[in-house]
């Protein structure tokens, strides 16, 4: 069993790549701020909604169950899991793509999406899927270092070919949704196709595998899909309301709340396998400690970094985006949220209890995103969005502790045997 040692040293592995890769972005968006302007500054952000819904939807949650399922099997096993889960993705990929076209002939749109971002966006999924599934299984196999490298060597990437494509040859929003798109496409591509070359990806008994990833993840699809389904949602009702200018104001308050939404993920590709190892062992109160003090530690530096961020923003965005700092808050507050929502969700999803997840996220994103269209500022829709944010954490924490009890009021006492 890994000790805490090992423990907090992946974990400092995984905090130090995402920062580094947090920094590389957030030091892109001044610079492309000025140089795209408001209005495709704000297309950029809806194909970057719409990557996130094409890369959710590419894997019908299979990602989950390869991530379930690692310690379970040996590597035969494994290697039949990743093949169905790649013929999953070949097959969604293809069905989107059928469903496009027929969109595009018959003449129909998606609201506040051009077909260059719709096209976009299921491309740059689709890549995303493929990377996150290579990144994955470092991450299963306790390989930090060949994590961060990876994720790095791919931010790099994109920052250098996106600055070139949008400041050297002036090609606006596309050229920087083609320097996101390139990096993943050659490391996520060609992860894979070594994988299969040397044989770490099967193709058999691929029935017998698809129905278990298909049980896991079918639920769980719509349940992940939900967050960049809303955040799509509340971009194209500014756009389609108030202007492009508004849906960038929001998409620059969420750039700025990215960095807590990857400490939380940092922890969370740690703390993690450490913890369903300790469920195993009947270790909960163990587990709710150690979740306890993540969830301060996180709440902390997101109200530090809220106090600090403040008087910085009109310095780094100028006066381009009025508000923003009030925005900005707010979505620290439910990236907050958020990042103790994956904290306290591990009961349901150790006892695979993913329709249970989907049965909460789905009506409270639903509603969200409804309401977000009678808003009209991005003020008011980012109130929205950490109220939905608090509601789903409360609702999980509920639901989590039903199917899986664990000793929150009392965490130093000794727990039951199970």
């Amino acid at each position: 069993m890994k000790s805490g040692r090992s423990l907090a040293g992946g974990a400092a592995t995984y905090l130090i790549a995402n920062v580094l890769n947090a920094s590389i972005p957030f030091a892109l968006m001044p610079v492309l701020i000025r140089a795209l302007g408001a209005e495709e500054y704000g297309r950029l952000g809806m194909f970057t909604s719409a990557m996130g819904v094409f890369s959710v939807a590419v894997g019908l949650g299979s990602i989950g169950y390869v991530r379930a399922s690692y310690f379970k099997v040996d590597a035969d096993q494994r290697a039949q899991i990743l093949g169905a889960t790649l013929v999953i993705f070949v097959a969604t990929v293809i069905l989107l793509g059928l469903l496009l076209a027929f969109a595009w002939l018959t003449g129909l749109q998606l609201p506040g999406l051009g077909w260059p971002e719709v096209v976009a966006g299921l491309a740059g999924g689709a890549f995303q899927f493929l990377f996150t599934l290579r990144l994955t299984l470092w991450q299963m196999a306790e390989r930090p270092t060949r994590y961060g490298v990876t994720l790095l060597l791919a931010t790099s990437m994109n920052a250098c070919i996106s600055l070139f494509l949008v400041l050297a040859i002036d090609m606006g929003w596309a050229g920087r949704a083609v320097g996101v798109m390139i990096p993943l496409c050659l490391l996520g591509v060609g992860s894979m196709a070594h994988l299969v070359w040397t044989q770490s990806i099967g193709f058999k008994y691929l029935v017998g595998r698809l129905r278990p990833i298909l049980r896991f993840g079918l639920p769980l699809a719509p349940h992940a899909a939900m967050a960049p389904v809303l955040v799509y949602c509340e971009r194209t009702a500014l756009a389609r309301g108030p202007g492009l200018e508004a849906a960038a104001l929001l998409f620059l308050a969420a750039q700025f709340a990215t960095p807590i939404a990857l400490l939380a993920n940092s922890t969370n590709l740690a703390f993690k396998p450490w913890s369903y190892k300790r469920m195993v062992a009947g270790e909960q109160a163990e587990v709710v400690r150690a979740s306890y003090a993540a969830m301060f530690t996180i709440a902390l530096i997101g109200c530090v970094y809220a106090a600090l961020l403040g008087p910085l923003l009109p310095i780094i965005v100028g006066k381009h985006l009025p508000g923003a700092i009030e925005c900005t808050s707010l979505m620290i507050g439910a990236s907050v949220a958020s990042a103790w929502y994956l904290i306290v969700s591990k009961g349901l999803l150790f006892v695979e209890r993913t329709g249970t997840l989907a049965g909460i996220s789905i009506p409270i994103h639903v509603g969200a995103a409804a309401t977000a269209f009678v808003l009209d500022s991005p003020l008011a829709i980012a109130v929205l969005h950490l109220i939905s944010q608090c509601l789903i954490l409360v609702l999980v924490w509920f639901a989590s502790h039903r199917a899986y009890p664990q000793p929150w009021l009392h965490p130093w006492t000794r727990p039951s045997s199970r």
